[in-house]
């Protein structure tokens, strides 16, 4: 019996969504009904309105057919549209998801970082954000094109020669993840873990401020006994890395504050990553959280994180502003072909996580 039932949610990358009746009981429908009417993702947004045939199927209620080609609209808003038909958090939610659902999938970055963060059904009730089941099964890598990610590099890399001269460059060192590696797995995310991605391009990327960081705290702990006030005290580390004036009482080499003189570039990969879950499981959830001691009676909590693949190749690029500095550049790239080779980079080095290897 046809019914008038109101847009609720749509999945873009499942490709099927809900409408509502006035009671609010919700109505399954796939894309592919839709388009049999003529209709397009990019029809159903907040208030949007559809004339359907629906019948009880084994999994609950349906859409089986589409009766208007054209849904009415007349009370729905565009996304960031200036003058917004209502201003709650509601509304907001619903016109931001259905412009973040159409986009998404070209960037990755935004897919999990926005497009989850304003699911509608689990904005309105609250639940638990989650991008993974708890076997992992529902997570589907996203496939970057390899054309595309090359292409990246190799403009990144044309980037570094056209703002420090191809000779302040040292030559590139390209390296291979020898397994999984975790960068970014506590920064900031509306999800229990993250993952460093480029926020313009969607991709995996290791930042320039990350290697640095490596580079130093290896070089400190393998020249200089693992003490900070003895590294201050030597020029080439304060020429590579800058410096304070002094740390406590220990003046640095210049006995002011210098910046570092070696630039470290983002590292991109060289072909397109494949993106693989891995699994952290906490034993002791209560005696983590503050509230109880360790106790074999505890039950773990599996955590999902996102990882990149195994034989993933990076390109790293370090250069120099003034030509007086190119002496640096043959020694630190030894210095960093060790961190990343011997120490790893990002988390859970200790337990094989982010070492590399020699790209092949």
């Amino acid at each position: 019996m046809p019914q008038q039932l109101k847009f609720l949610e749509y999945k873009a990358a499942k490709g099927f969504g809900f409408l509502a009746d006035e009671a609010g009981k919700r109505y399954f429908f796939h894309i592919n009904v839709a388009q049999k009417a003529g209709l397009s993702e990019s029809d159903f947004v907040a208030n949007a309105s559809f004339d359907v045939e629906t019948e009880t199927g084994d999994k609950g209620l349906k859409v089986v057919r589409f009766l208007t080609t054209a849904p009415s609209k007349a009370a729905s808003q565009p996304p960031f549209s200036k003058k917004p038909t209502s201003n709650t958090s509601s509304d907001m939610a619903a016109r931001w998801s259905d412009f973040s659902q159409k986009h998404s999938e070209q960037n990755f970055a935004l897919k999990i970082q926005k497009v989850r963060l304003f699911d509608q059904q689990q904005f309105f009730d609250k639940q638990k954000l989650d991008l993974f089941k708890i076997d992992g099964k529902n997570f589907r890598p996203p496939a970057f094109d390899d054309t595309w990610v090359k292409q990246l590099c190799d403009n990144q890399y044309e980037a570094a020669k056209s703002l420090l001269g191809a000779d302040n460059l040292a030559e590139p060192l390209e390296l291979a993840s020898s397994w999984r590696m975790a960068v970014g797995l506590g920064n900031t995310s509306v999800l229990e873990t993250s993952m460093t991605l480029h926020r313009t391009y969607g991709i995996p990327y290791i930042p320039g401020s990350a290697i640095k960081g490596v580079v130093r705290s290896v070089v400190i702990a393998d020249n200089h006994n693992n003490n900070e006030k003895e590294a201050i005290g030597n020029e080439q580390f304060c020429r590579v890395f800058g410096c304070p004036a002094k740390i406590e009482r220990t003046e640095s080499y210049f006995r002011e504050a210098r910046e570092g003189r070696l630039l470290f570039f983002d590292a991109f990969p060289m072909d397109a990553p494949v993106l693989e879950t891995d699994i952290m499981n906490p034993h002791y959830p209560k005696y983590y959280g503050g509230d109880q001691p360790p106790a074999d009676w505890q039950s773990p909590v599996p955590i999902i994180f996102l990882t990149v693949g195994k034989n993933t190749r990076f390109r790293f690029v370090i250069g120099v502003r003034k030509t007086e500095d190119r002496d640096l550049l043959q020694v630190v790239w030894e210095w960093l072909q060790k961190a990343l080779t011997d120490k790893g980079i990002g988390a859970k080095t200790a337990v094989g996580y982010g070492y590399m290897m020699e790209a092949i």
